[in-house]
């Protein structure tokens, strides 16, 4: 799996924050539509695929859109059917799934920063 970048994260983050305000603020439908479809085109498969571990930058971009999609559907036939629907609960669950994609990057990222410290730490003492 590759790094968290700085500005994927500030990417995903800038999202969810601009489609919280916009939902908050009372502007006009077309700025929360406009918002609402980048967030949800982007977000869940930015913060989603990168855990595949592919090595291709390229898949990974062609992955989005259809990974987004694909969680923001499976979101809305399960609180549809389960008769919980609400834009605000599909909003919410998305933002959890965005943030715990984010999360599970950045623990496998201080996993991997640790296992190699302990690397290093071991082949120091085995010289010595």
């Amino acid at each position: 799996m590759r790094r968290l970048g700085w500005m994927e994260l500030a990417a995903i983050l800038s999202a969810a924050v601009l489609i919280l305000t916009l939902v908050a603020m009372p502007f006009g439908s077309p700025w929360r539509a406009a918002a609402a479809l980048v967030f949800v085109s982007v977000s869940p498969g930015a913060s989603l695929v990168p855990l595949l571990g592919l090595k291709d930058k390229a898949m990974e971009l062609v992955l989005l859109l259809p990974v987004s999609f694909a969680v923001v559907i499976l979101i809305a036939v399960a609180l549809f059917y389960s008769e919980l629907w609400s834009p605000e609960r599909q909003l919410a669950i998305l933002l959890a799934i965005c943030a715990g994609g984010l999360a599970a990057r950045l623990i496998t990222r201080s996993a991997s920063w640790s296992e190699s410290a302990i690397r290093a730490n071991i082949s120091k003492s085995s010289e010595s």
